[in-house]
């Protein structure tokens, strides 16, 4: 009985290691994307952008349809700046909110985003801009999650979280 708890440690210990070593060679996943995780998981209100950047919007207006918020650059962060706008206490148009995190930095290109969100075209464009950005959208229960790419240099320019009316 001995010899086999002792083949039993050994075997959880070693799967243990195994684990652990796979752990340590996976890519560690960067700031930016644990924002973006826990805002995804979030309602998306003021405060949770605030806790999940550590920053402190600031208004840049309010009315009863609408509240806008703003910061940027993001201190020792990709995120150049941060566009929130929620809807006001009279607001019927099925609008809830939107937030559009402007990236900067080293290049972010798809792939690398891709192999962390499922990517599909999206349906926001700009066919008039000058730096064109190509979207791409992953649905999410409470709206759109979207990445965008300046299509010059291929390198992750945006994120958006455009939350639709209905349940958070």
């Amino acid at each position: 009985m001995r010899s086999f708890a002792t083949a039993l440690t050994g075997l959880l210990l070693g799967l243990s290691a195994t684990a652990a070593s796979a752990q340590a060679l996976a890519p560690a996943r960067s700031p930016l994307f644990n924002a973006v995780d826990t805002l995804a998981a979030s309602p998306g209100e003021r405060a949770d952008i605030e806790r999940a950047f550590g920053v402190r919007l600031r208004v840049v207006a309010e009315t009863a349809l609408r509240h806008d918020y703003a910061f940027g650059p993001v201190s020792d962060s990709v995120v150049q700046a941060i566009d929130f706008r929620s809807a006001g206490p009279e607001n019927g148009s099925g609008f809830r909110s939107i937030l559009v995190l402007d990236i900067g930095g080293p290049c972010l290109r798809r792939d690398e985003v891709g192999a962390l969100y499922l990517l599909r075209p999206g349906s926001v464009y700009q066919p008039h801009a000058t730096d064109q950005v190509a979207y791409y959208d992953q649905p999410q229960p409470w709206g759109r999650l979207s990445f965008g790419f300046r299509h010059a240099t291929g390198c992750l320019s945006a994120i958006i979280f455009d939350r639709e009316a209905g349940p958070a």
